[in-house]
């Protein structure tokens, strides 16, 4: 009897602990959902009137003064101006309640800061400037679809075709070209075309060019003008006929720095894409290159991954304007996966001059090519070189063959000045007045022996 006794009691003892342990967890969480009430409240509270303050701008019933727009709301297409309804605000202990109910339901805590409408990230404001133009134009990704839809008349694909001969088969090349006026002048990287132009800078009579339109069905056939091998562009041209082709617009002053957006279009693939548009940064200006004949040129250099495809193409500003002609197959190193582009008013000139006298003039030309600095440094390191450039080629009959400069002689000076492998020849070449008398210290690997050449620099007209 004791021992049932002692059972019952034992039981409850139990009950009533777990009564009490009860009654402290359900006074637990009303504490914690009350304080969690209270801390919503507050928020919204806060919220309130941080939104009464920011819109409490009612002026005198005098006055008819309508809100400036800020500056990222000037996007928006301008509303007639007319008396805004008024704005019934819900009182904050109503929403609080709905929210509080809300999270109850779909099973979140009351402070679950997605439901906290004070939370939410300001919007950004840029001050108004070049960088906020084209902040705006970032902002709204149909602006760069504009862009495109834009250009996208001026840009042209071009189709070599090289047919086959009893000592070669049938080749094809393919780019980009841009059309510089509308009487069908299109200027292109001369690579593209390389492959149906003789050494005499002929076009061969078993190649045909064939240029493809936006709105134009098939393909136009066209003309080579010229090419430039110290600039790496072509001239060609197609009879528009009764059709009204769109020049590309030129940015006459474009002000390039490093860091500047661009974008790169090119014609699409026939069979394959439907467009061909890529966006980036100029990471360097200035920067010089290695063409195909040795020559240097100082072009700018991007980090947009351009498709050989778009060689000859246009690159873009934000403005719509051109700024350069991508030369995608430009790359001097072939670890050097960054693309480049000739400067928009370096090729403007060029066309103007190849439409009106069949080459571009008033350039000083010398007439060697270098190898470029890296390997060179090679060299050096196992030949035991000095310093300077060093002449894979000497062209005939120009200034360099006649003062009697070889292939493998390393130009050390010129008019007294050291001449290092970094230094771009062209450039300094381009300072040069035509006629004038350059004095070139030169050592000769053959003899290991230094010599002084006078050459005399003529008017390049090739």
């Amino acid at each position: 009897m004791k021992q049932k006794t002692k059972m019952i009691t034992g039981l409850i003892a139990l009950c009533l602990i777990s009564a009490v342990l009860a009654s402290l967890l359900t006074a637990a969480f009303m504490m914690r959902d009350l304080f969690g009430y209270r801390s919503l409240l507050s928020r919204l509270n806060t919220a309130d009137a941080r939104l009464s303050a920011e819109t409490d701008t009612t002026p005198d019933a005098s006055e008819q003064v309508s809100p400036s727009p800020s500056p990222v709301a000037s996007v928006t297409p301008e509303q007639p101006t007319s008396t805004p309804a008024p704005t019934v605000t819900e009182p904050a202990e109503s929403r609080i309640e709905q929210t509080f109910e809300s999270s109850q339901v779909s099973g979140s805590g009351p402070e679950d800061e997605t439901t906290l409408p004070a939370e939410t990230s300001p919007e950004v404001s840029v001050p108004a400037g070049p960088v906020y133009d084209q902040f705006k134009i970032w902002q709204d990704h149909s602006l760069i679809e504009d862009l495109y839809a834009s250009i996208q008349p001026s840009v042209v694909g071009i189709n070599v075709v090289v047919g086959e001969t009893a000592a070669s088969l049938r080749r094809t090349n393919e780019g980009s070209g841009l059309i510089m006026s509308e009487d069908g002048y299109i200027v292109t990287n001369s690579s593209v075309i390389s492959i149906a132009v003789s050494k005499q800078g002929h076009l061969f009579s078993h190649a045909s060019i064939h240029v493809y339109a936006d709105g134009v069905s098939g393909a136009l056939n066209a003309a080579l003008i010229g090419r430039d091998p110290l600039t790496g562009l072509a001239v060609i041209k197609i009879d528009p006929g009764y059709r009204t082709l769109q020049p590309a617009p030129i940015a006459e002053n474009p002000d390039l720095k490093v860091g500047q957006m661009i974008v790169a279009i090119g014609y699409p693939d026939l069979l394959e894409e439907s467009g061909s548009l890529y966006m980036g940064l100029i990471s360097s200006l200035s920067r010089p290159v290695q063409l195909e004949d040795g020559t240097s040129l100082q072009m700018i250099q991007t980090d947009a991954r351009i498709s050989q495809r778009c060689s000859g193409g246009p690159l873009l500003n934000l403005s719509g304007e051109v700024i350069g002609i991508a030369n995608c197959g430009l790359s001097y190193q072939s670890y050097d996966a960054l693309s480049y582009a000739l400067p928009a008013q370096t090729a403007l000139k060029v066309v103007e001059d190849m439409t009106s006298q069949g080459y571009v003039g008033g350039r000083a030309w010398l007439g060697v090519s270098v190898l470029v600095e890296e390997t060179f440094q090679q060299l050096r390191g196992l030949y035991n070189y000095p310093e300077g450039l060093y002449i894979t080629n000497v062209i005939n009959d120009s200034p360099a063959y006649i003062a009697n400069m070889r292939k493998g002689d390393i130009i050390t000076e010129i008019n007294g000045q050291p001449i290092t492998p970094s230094m771009d020849i062209n450039h300094f070449l381009k300072s040069q007045p035509v006629g004038s008398l350059v004095n070139i210290l030169v050592y000769r690997s053959s003899d290991s022996q230094y010599h002084e050449i006078r050459a005399y620099l003529q008017e390049y007209s090739r």
